[in-house]
């Protein structure tokens, strides 16, 4: 991150980023600088099998002492801007969650969504943008009726994460367009409430919330909420957005043909459209993006980054990174295609593009001559090979990728980019800023604060890419880029 020792006494700008792992704050100045961070364990459980919960009022009091944390940092902060995982929250008639809310990778609500799948009509799936997955809003209420019918019983609003914390901040319900939309239950075409795909998940729209731009002001912070954070009450809250989709805004996907990988713990690969694609396969998911007038049509991986940090860890290492650093020797000596060991990454599950919930992960070649590195560098190019996948899929809707802008924590490993820009075949650019979510946030912050007009504006000060790495045996196809890179891909698929 780009440090700067400013004047304390200028206007900042607050992000708040719930990631997976850790809840980060971090103050930004509105020339584009970080100026401070403070993070905090993300308090998730896995309670049972196929269950990632998270209860809402602990998440709050992590978010408290995240933003306590930066300390005098905050004492000029003008606008926050708030971004989650994606999430599904219920809550009753005074707001208050009636359950811990269900976090993506929870899979209970498997067979609802297939039973709605079954029951709705084709035309559907157009409107809304996807099939019904069990990490959607609408499956998971079918599941809460169900399974927990007195819980469902209280249902009077339903929510994702961070929209739960801007009602904390603002005292104001309400959701984004891409929230919405992941919800299953938004008509992304329109942008509006779908009542079809209310009645399938068996709810009325009105417990649905209000639906805004994420560029837009969701209120101010109220008293309680200020002496909560140690904040000035009055300052400017952000409608904001899910992680991915910000993100991928920090990484410069403010317009119509840009492709964006944010590669994280999973990847969320995005292309920028200026009308809503639709993919007759179900694979890619279109989304109506944070600005008004485009969408976005992709999706969220499974594990794949973090399938790499498994594979540290169980050789013994804290973090990719340590182990990157013991290993820097071996590392250097193996070719794309890992002499033969290939490594799937779906240890709980596919997401985009392949959708199947029950895959697992598999580590299949192996021979005595592989060792550590080998099985590090394997997991990269699994988590590569769901790229090119993902990439495959939008490029089977008519989109072209012929380039591609990659933030989160791959963008910071020049070593990783250059082995991925060649099993993917095309040229990646890579942002400079790893915590693209963070600088989407506050570049929304930003325009909220009114310190910019627009998300342009914005990106002009806060956006900037650290290098270009181009396949080296790229072929204009835009396929596989050499024969050892196709074989990991075939034993991938």
């Amino acid at each position: 991150m780009r440090f700067k020792a400013d004047d304390k006494s200028l206007p900042s700008l607050l992000t708040i980023d719930v990631g997976s792992s850790r809840i980060r704050a971090a103050v930004f100045s509105l020339e584009g600088l970080f100026l401070a961070e403070h993070s905090r364990p993300t308090p998730a459980d896995t309670p049972g099998p196929d269950q990632v919960t998270l209860s809402p009022d602990c998440l709050w009091r992590e978010v408290v002492a995240a933003v306590r944390g930066l300390g005098e940092r905050r004492n000029n902060v003008c606008a926050v801007g708030v971004t989650t995982l994606l999430s599904f929250v219920a809550l009753d008639e005074a707001h208050e969650p009636v359950c811990d809310a269900l976090l993506w990778p929870d899979r209970r609500a498997i067979s609802e969504a297939e039973e709605m799948n079954s029951e709705a009509e084709p035309r559907l799936f157009g409107l809304i943008g996807r099939r019904f997955r069990a990490e959607l809003t609408g499956p998971r209420l079918r599941w809460l009726a169900r399974h927990r019918p007195s819980a469902f019983a209280r249902v009077a609003h339903v929510a994702s994460l961070k929209d739960y914390v801007v009602l904390r901040l603002t005292g104001a319900l309400l959701t984004d367009d891409t929230s919405a939309s992941y919800s299953g239950l938004f008509d992304v075409v329109r942008r509006r409430w779908s009542p079809q795909a209310a009645h399938l998940a068996g709810v009325s729209v009105d417990i649905l919330p209000p639906t805004m731009p994420a560029t837009q002001l969701a209120g101010l912070l109220t008293r309680w909420a200020a002496q909560s954070l140690g904040l000035r009450a009055g300052v400017a809250v952000a409608v904001s957005a899910p992680d991915g989709t910000v993100g991928s805004i920090g990484a410069g996907a403010i317009r119509a043909g840009v492709t964006v990988d944010i590669a994280g713990t999973t990847d969320v690969i995005l292309h920028i459209a200026a009308r809503p694609l639709c993919d007759p396969r179900g694979l890619a998911v279109v989304n109506a993006h944070a600005i008004d007038g485009v969408w976005a049509i992709g999706g969220a991986t499974g594990l794949t980054g973090g399938a790499v940090a498994w594979a540290a860890n169980l050789l013994g290492y804290p973090s990719v990174a340590a182990a990157k650093e013991a290993l820097a020797e071996d590392l250097s000596r193996i070719p794309v295609g890992s002499e033969g060991l290939a490594f799937r990454t779906s240890l709980s599950g596919s997401r985009f593009p392949d959708w199947r919930p029950n895959d697992r992960g598999l580590i299949s070649g192996v021979e005595p001559r592989h060792g550590p590195a080998h099985l590090l560098t394997a997991a990269e190019e699994g988590a590569s090979a769901v790229v090119a996948r993902g990439l495959a899929a939008l490029r089977s809707c008519g989109v072209r990728v012929e380039e591609l802008i990659v933030g989160g924590g791959l963008a910071g490993d020049s070593n990783a980019l250059k082995r991925r820009a060649e099993m993917l075949g095309i040229p990646i650019v890579a942002v400079s800023e790893k915590e693209t979510s963070s600088v989407g946030a506050a570049m929304l912050a930003g325009v909220v604060s009114r310190g910019f007009p627009d998300l342009k504006s914005a990106a002009e000060a806060f956006v900037r890419y650290s290098g270009r790495y181009d396949p080296e045996c790229a072929d204009r196809s835009h396929e596989v880029s050499n024969d050892a890179a196709a074989g990991v891909f075939a034993s991938l698929a």
